[in-house]
């Protein structure tokens, strides 16, 4: 994910946040902006939470995450 926060100059910074081609399904594209009032600090912290309403919002942008092979899971006894 790349992250671009840039400050406005009047109390507001603007977020832009793009994912690599990497993160998503083949042939995707996804990347979103927005505004926050503050900080730098404020802005940083809410870029995060920005990139996860996206991932919600879009989710079959992204691959489905793979679950663990049931051969490794512990059975009713505690034994792998």
């Amino acid at each position: 994910m790349l992250k671009n926060i840039e400050n406005q100059n009047d109390g507001t910074y603007t977020i832009h946040i793009e994912f690599e081609a990497a993160e998503l399904k083949a042939g995707e594209a996804l990347s979103g902006t927005s505004k926050i009032k503050g900080t730098e600090a404020q802005a940083n912290d809410y870029a995060e939470v920005f990139a996860a309403d996206l991932r919600r919002a879009y989710p079959e942008k992204f691959p489905e995450p793979e679950l663990p092979d049931e051969s490794m899971m512990p059975d009713e006894g505690g034994n792998a």
